[in-house]
């Protein structure tokens, strides 16, 4: 009996001790060595964007109306739509494109993430507003997809090729990134001296 009640305190101190380690293996480390654990911080925080996955760093939305209209020859505007719509894009970084590294000699955590991208978007008609002139070419099912489509892909050529939104989006990412590395720090109770860099990932020729 009393070997078995040693076995257990003995597995419950075991297990203790590795939570502790877990929890404040850096604030021990920088009570020790003056300094937080740099290569401990930079898996933790390496950990956190695999687990998060994705930032969804802005959204941009676009009212209006877009007029389409066919014209024949000799004859003039032959159909006309006028289609109301709102255009909804939101840029995100893929995380797990993400790496960290760290610089002992500089004392500083580099973050290498991919260009913010335009992975969600979507055109939503008012339907019940569009208004359509097609008294000489009749309007069809299939025409008017084709119109919303071209609508759709011009919104988002004009949303991915603003360099405005391209460098909002980057600056969110920037400052996302790093209030998650705060939070790391704060979670695991450290103090750290060193920098943060947030650089983007160059493409691959």
């Amino acid at each position: 009996m009393k070997r078995f009640l040693k076995s257990i305190l003995t597995i419950i101190l075991s297990a203790a001790l590795i939570a502790g380690g877990v929890l404040y293996g850096p604030r021990l480390y920088a009570l020790l060595f003056g300094g937080a654990n740099l290569r401990w911080i930079s898996e933790r925080f390496s950990e956190e964007l695999v687990q998060k996955r994705e930032l969804i760093v802005l959204e941009k939305t676009i009212t209006g109306q877009e007029n389409v209209s066919t014209d024949a020859w000799l004859i003039g505007t032959v159909q006309e739509v006028i289609i109301p719509y709102t255009f909804t894009a939101s840029f995100s970084v893929d995380l797990s494109a993400a790496s960290v590294q760290y610089d002992e000699e500089s004392n500083t955590i580099r973050v290498y993430l991919p260009a913010p991208a335009v992975e969600y978007y979507k055109l939503t008609v008012d339907e019940e507003s569009v208004e359509k002139y097609d008294f000489l070419y009749p309007l069809t099912s299939e025409r008017y997809t084709e119109m919303k489509q071209e609508m759709e892909q011009k919104l988002y050529d004009e949303v991915t090729n603003d360099p405005e939104l391209k460098e909002g989006a980057w600056a969110s990412a920037v400052s996302e990134t790093e209030t998650l590395y705060r939070a790391v720090l704060d979670a695991s109770g450290v103090s750290a001296t060193f920098a943060i860099e947030v650089l983007e990932t160059q493409p691959q020729e």
